[in-house]
């Protein structure tokens, strides 16, 4: 990994030149004598102009460099206040911005004359999310200023900015009696304007030579950052002083939505306050951080000297290793100590950046054989002026962490393969500190695998199987690895996948003499695994579990208990053996090795057959269960998924809802880790990849909730079905609405059959639409392949539905949180260069309600004109933290609606909408401040297009907003973003797209009729398949993208339900 700074600054000019009234005074300033101290007035003409390239996922010109408020300080050569006087679009501030640059007056500024006096300005001063630590007219001395800060309001950890805090400063000017401005020495004056914030970009590029072309991919998970400064000097200083604050953002604020996404690039961006860490003491001990040097990176004990790191570079990210107390940790071999989250080099303060993500690629071995390449990475960076490529030697630049005001930062993290990886497992050599991770050298069994219920074949070679397997576990609950040799597991939480020998069941690789063809074994139900061995206390004897399905406690075998309902049962005699039955991971390997050291075997009672490549292998059926747990592995043993569950349990869910990756790993015994732990290798035969379930839920403010798969299986589908539900459906219930289809209406089964709507005979089946049978090959029964028959009876129970059909309002609420989702999850993954409608489980079966993804969230029925295709995308989503047993249970609602009190009574109604409940991710942690936000899109990583925790809803329409008005006309001229709303009352502004649709579905009690706008901009106008589409409203209760000239339906005239902010 390369990883090297790009900086550039961000100036603004203010220029201070002479008022209208005194530009012909022929007072000779600079030759004349400036009597001191007469009070005078003087205007000011200013100018911020831009040096920056905008994309839109950053803050466009409009919030870089707007201009709100001014505070203008004049002081005197002894530091005494001679003006202090505020500015904003009431008092004495005009201007507009246009052209990557604001342009404007400040006009009555009283001031008392004098020569070299040093003027201060603080630009958006009194926003309010910022908060100064003495308020402005009580700084009578330049020493008082100097020693003011700016916090971020309430200490919230942001890496955004609403406006930005920026600062001016100009010594030695000349101001006369008569109100001319000049510097001392006759010159114009011109206050140069920096931001107290850095722009932090990261670019995230590939090069990797060993890779095969074209199957290079790095998928971004989540950045962080830590020890950022959420508080800054007004005036710049040398060095921090001991009274800045620092925040560190944990694993639930981490961010999971990035600027660009690409196959072999990304990029994200953002903003932070300056950091004038100090650098480490060179050559003293102690103290906050180490001095890096020759005798730091050399390590001349060795014969010849050998370097410590790539670079000393490489160093700043060298964490403090603590040895582990009983040496190597069993489940871990190789690890022999362990990071403390401390570092070695680098200050306390020092800003750090921890991004993580998934890197594959293909690449031939030595033999020509082509391997995956898979890697779980983390990279951790220090932020600092730590210049280019050439530097990375040089100690000044190494040991530099400061981050600067009003400067653009640009790291560039080159991937270039797994090599550093490979030498810090194999050879304990930490060449790259900073870079860890998890690396997968895997054959062509690689199966990542969705949230939900599935099922997938794999095989074995008789080969590997005599040789010896070992396997490996990354949970949320446990990580470790149990050895093809060792008698010893201390592993916990595997029993998440259960495996079927095919053959046992009767089916061999083609399907042909097996049940209904079938080269997959169809789920027997949980009865058949008999638990597996204990894991509360570290197992001694593992390599001699087998499993054998007698679960119960008479020993009678799951075959023998079968029930005649049982799918199985009618193949029981003639399919399946008697050592078919359910395996966990141990218990598979264990019975494959010994069945691969069999003398005795021959075709009638073999397991293995010869694959397409001459080979002989054993086929096997895989079951991954959901992404959910119903008992805490590192406490209790094993609960199969169909145990009904109690409250405490049913909280389980908080701890793996947008977390990591579950993975198993079936491997050669090559497998090992690094000796801190945080880096594995392992060369695997089959690997399993499992995403978790992600939601918009704050998962520490409820106790349920419902959360959504990433992955679209089938395919678009058709959205109509002839069957009919047995009641109406809702518009915010998906699980309700999916039952519909196999309850009666008291809610007891209707006994629809597993194999009615499921196809187990389809080859190499793994939820595609070929699951579904045709008389069910639509979206309503889609989410039935996510699904289980649990107790393997082939009839469709209730609370065997848990994943579901989204419903109409389930799916609006995807778009509103969909800041909290990562790439994968989101409703549209496109550029805008196609559509995707998507149908819900509300409206009705031939007639459902459509999202059109591609606009966001605007809705529709099926039968809406010319939208109508022949097959629509669909979202399977599931339900946390409540029983299944209850038809009506829904989660709770993340949205909290009162009644409120206008400031204004003539205002009439108002409602306040909360919604803390949602993530932070979603929500904009920055306020409006009382004015327009500035000029936003709909998507990408602009944040103004979310609502903040809670805002308050004026449902009648005020002033110039209770007047209909086209696009075209003039509503987009009285939009004024940034600034003092033109169509609201004061501290009121015109909601954003979320905000509208969150009142839509909220407020339903109020009125829609008609139409009502929202501020923000279609991201995608003029471009690609869309013409002139601008913007979004709301027309009879729908939301809409609006085309003002096409002279139809979806060109509305509309008014405006003010918003703002409230705390």
């Amino acid at each position: 990994m390369r990883q090297f700074a790009k900086i550039y600054s961000l100036c603004l000019i203010l220029l201070i030149l002479c008022g209208v009234s005194a530009c012909n005074d022929d007072l000779g300033v600079g030759t004349g004598t400036v009597k001191e101290g007469v009070p005078t007035t003087i205007s000011l003409n200013f100018s911020t102009n831009s040096q920056t390239v905008q994309s839109r996922v950053e803050q466009p010109g409009e919030t870089e460099y707007n201009v709100s408020s001014v505070y203008l300080f004049a002081f005197n050569s002894n530091g005494d206040k001679t003006g202090g006087q505020a500015f904003n679009s009431q008092n004495g501030l005009a201007g507009s911005y246009g052209n990557n640059s604001f342009i404007g007056t400040l006009s009555g500024f009283n001031v008392l004359s004098g020569s070299n006096q040093t003027l201060y300005a603080l630009v958006n001063y009194d926003n309010a999310n910022f908060t100064l630590s003495k308020s402005l007219d009580e700084i009578n001395r330049i020493e008082d200023l100097e020693d003011l800060t700016v916090k971020i309001a309430d200490e919230r950890i942001t890496l955004n900015r609403y406006s930005f805090f920026m600062l001016g400063k100009e010594e030695g000017v000349t101001v006369s009696e008569r109100g001319v401005v000049t510097a001392d020495d006759g010159g114009e004056v011109k206050l140069q304007m920096e931001r107290l914030d850095a722009k932090i970009t990261f670019e995230i590029n590939t090069d990797i030579k060993e890779a095969k072309s074209g199957t290079v991919k790095f998928i971004p998970k989540s950045f962080l950052v830590k020890q950022l400064p959420l508080s800054a000097r007004v005036v710049e200083a040398e060095e921090n002083s001991s009274d800045i604050i620092y925040k560190s953002m944990t694993e639930d604020m981490k961010v999971t939505n990035f600027d660009k996404v690409g196959e072999t690039e990304s990029s994200f961006n953002f903003y932070m306050f300056e950091n004038s860490v100090a650098p480490p003491t060179k050559g003293a001990d102690g103290g906050s951080g180490k001095w890096i040097d020759a005798a730091e990176w050399i390590d001349a004990t060795t014969e010849p000297a050998t370097y410590k790191a790539e670079s000393m570079y490489a160093l700043r990210e060298k964490e403090v290793k603590k040895t582990l107390e009983g040496g190597e940790d069993m489940a871990h071999p190789g690890m022999t100590e362990q990071n403390t989250g401390n570092y070695v080099y680098a200050p306390e303060h020092a800003t750090s950046v921890e991004i993580t993500g998934e890197l594959s690629y293909e690449r031939s071995n030595k033999s020509g054989v082509t391997e995956y390449v898979n890697v779980s990475a983390r990279y951790t960076i220090h932020l600092g002026e730590t210049g280019t490529a050439s530097n990375r030697n040089d100690e000044e630049y190494v040991n530099n962490y400061m981050v600067k005001r009003n400067t653009h930062y640009t790291y560039t993290i080159t991937l270039t393969g797994i090599n550093s990886y490979q030498a810090e497992v194999e050879s304990d050599q930490e060449k790259r500190p900073g870079m860890e991770g998890d690396v997968i050298i895997a054959g062509d069994q690689v199966k990542a695998i969705d949230s939900h219920f599935a099922r997938t074949r794999i095989k074995f070679t008789r080969e590997a199987l005599e040789e010896g397997l070992s396997w490996i576990v990354q949970t949320p609950f446990d990580k470790g690895m149990k050895l093809y040799d060792s008698d010893e597991n201390s592993i916990k939480d595997y029993k998440w996948i259960l495996f079927a020998v095919n053959k046992e069941f009767g089916l061999d690789k083609d399907g042909t003499n097996s049940p209904n063809n079938s080269n997959m074994v169809k789920f027997p139900g949980y009865d058949a695994y008999d638990g597996g061995a204990s894991t509360l206390t570290p197992q001694t004897n593992a390599s001699n579990d087998e499993g054998n399905g007698t679960a119960d406690a008479n020993g009678t075998k799951w075959i023998n208990r079968m029930s005649s309902d049982a799918y199985y049962y009618q193949y029981k005699k003639d399919h399946l053996s008697d050592d078919a039955c359910l395996r966990d991971v141990n218990q598979l390997i264990n019975h494959l090795k010994a069945q691969a050291l069999r003398e005795d075997d021959n075709t009638d009672n073999t397991i293995f057959e010869f694959d397409e490549n001459g080979k002989e292998v054993v086929y096997v059926t895989a079951f991954v269960d959901e992404y959910m747990y119903n008992y805490n592995p590192l406490e209790e043993e094993y609960k199969a998924p169909e145990v009904a569950i109690d409250n405490n349990h049913l909280l389980l869910w908080k701890k793996v809802v947008n977390g990591s990756e579950r993975m198993m790993h079936i491997c050669v015994k090559g497998a090992q880790y690094s000796p801190d732990g945080d880096t594995s290798w392992s060369n695997s035969v089959v690997t399993f990849r499992q995403t978790p379930i992600y939601s918009m839920y704050d998962a520490s403010k409820v106790e349920s909730a419902w959360g959504t798969e990433s992955i679209l299986e089938t395919g678009p589908l058709a959205a109509t079905t002839s069957h009919t539900p047995s009641y109406t459906l809702t518009m915010n219930n998906g699980r309700k609405n999916t039952l519909a289809f196999f309850v009666n209406q008291d809610g007891a089964t209707n006994r629809t059959k597993w194999t009615d709507v499921l196809s187990r005979d389809a080859e190499d089946v793994e939820g595609g639409e070929h699951e579904l049978n045709g008389n069910y090959l639509n979206t309503w029964y889609a989410c039935m392949t996510r699904n289980r028959d649990l107790d393997g009876d082939n009839v469709i129970d209730p609370e065997e539905v848990r994943w579901c059909l989204a419903s109409i309002d389930e799916l609006t609420d995807l778009w509103i949180g969909e800041n909290a989702l990562p790439q994968t999850a989101k409703l549209y993954k496109g550029d805008g260069s196609y559509m995707e409608h998507m149908a819900s489980s509300s409206g009705a079966e031939d007639t459902p309600w459509i999202i059109w993804a591609e606009e966001g969230a605007s809705r529709g029925q099926y039968n809406d004109g010319s939208y109508n295709k022949s097959n629509y995308t669909y979202r399977c989503i599931r339900y946390l933290g409540i029983s299944l047993d209850n038809v009506d249970a829904t989660p709770t609602d993340y949205v909290q609606v009162t009644l409120a009190t206008p400031e204004v009574s003539s205002y009439g109604e108002s409602y306040r909408i909360d919604v803390s409940r949602l993530s932070n991710a979603a929500k904009r942690d920055l306020q409006d401040s009382g004015c327009e936000l500035p000029k936003h899109y709909e998507r990408g990583t602009d944040y103004l297009n979310m609502p903040y925790t809670a805002f308050e809803v004026l449902t009648q329409p005020q002033g110039q907003g209770n007047v209909s008005r086209y696009w075209n006309n003039d509503y987009e001229n009285m939009i004024n973003s940034g600034g003092v709303s033109k169509l609201c009352p004061e501290g009121y502004r015109i909601p954003n797209q979320r905000e509208l649709l969150l009142m839509l579905t909220s407020l339903s009690s109020i009125e829609w009729k008609g139409s009502y706008w929202a501020s923000t901009e279609f991201s995608y106008c003029n471009k690609g398949i869309f013409g002139f589409r601008p913007g979004f409203a709301t027309s009879d209760g729908n939301l809409i993208l609006v085309k003002p000239n096409g002279g139809g339906w979806d060109n509305v005239a509309g008014k405006v339900r003010c918003v703002r902010d409230v705390k």
